[in-house]
């Protein structure tokens, strides 16, 4: 939950952002193509941050048992291999996240709402098949990032037939991020100031406590 949050921050509400566009689009108060090209825009920005987060995280993977986390019943290298893959579940959540602001934008609750109940419930009793075989965290973690990474290409796919413009991945607009830049950055920094409150208490505690303390706590 701590690494979802803090990953969340690098959405800076953009998520909002699209969904306020995609409102207009549904009103016909702004240009489809203008729309459509800042969606792809979003696109690359969200793919870098799937690839660079998890990278990252395997890079400094014998740092986190080592150096971070203490317990006494984990190998080392289950917490390491446990954290590369909530790292990559929480990049690929904070991607879905974004599909699923411009849904909403387009009206579209009760199907996002459908999408994360199914979601939640897929996560729920999709490894405990395996886990009843073998308990390992990382089967665990594991089933919910196939299960995510399947939730972020349907919303993807949903998204994509809000437009009438054929997709195409040969796309990147700078100008029309930076258009939209100051709206999502100030409501990047309320989100910025409200994690710091409310979240760097349980960074802390997970460097000081042992896992089994932090996860009572």
């Amino acid at each position: 939950i701590v690494v979802q949050t803090w990953i969340n921050l690098l959405e800076v509400r953009i998520s909002g952002t699209l969904g306020r566009e995609l409102t207009r689009l549904l009103i016909a108060a702004v240009n489809e193509e203008s729309v459509h090209s800042f969606v792809r825009s979003l696109d690359w920005l969200f793919i870098g941050a799937l690839i660079a987060l998890p990278t990252v995280g395997w890079l400094c993977r014998d740092w986190w048992a080592d150096e971070w986390f203490t317990s006494h019943k984990l190998a080392p290298a289950v917490i390491n291999e446990s954290v590369v893959l909530i790292i990559a579940l929480a990049a690929v959540r904070l991607a879905a996240t974004l599909y699923r602001g411009g849904l909403m934008g387009l009206d579209r609750q009760v199907f996002v709402s459908a999408v994360s109940i199914v979601s939640s419930i897929l996560r729920l009793a999709l490894p405990l098949p395996f886990i009843w075989v073998t308990p390992d965290v990382r089967i665990v973690v594991g089933a919910w990032l196939i299960i995510s990474i399947v939730e972020l290409v349907f919303l993807r796919i949903s998204l994509s037939q809000a437009f009438s413009i054929p997709f195409s991945w040969r796309h990147f607009s700078f100008s029309e991020v930076r258009r939209r830049a100051p709206m999502w950055g100030s409501i990047g920094y309320l989100s910025l100031a409200w994690t710091a409150i409310t979240q760097t208490d349980k960074v802390i505690l997970s460097r000081v406590l042992p896992l089994g303390d932090y996860g009572r706590f």
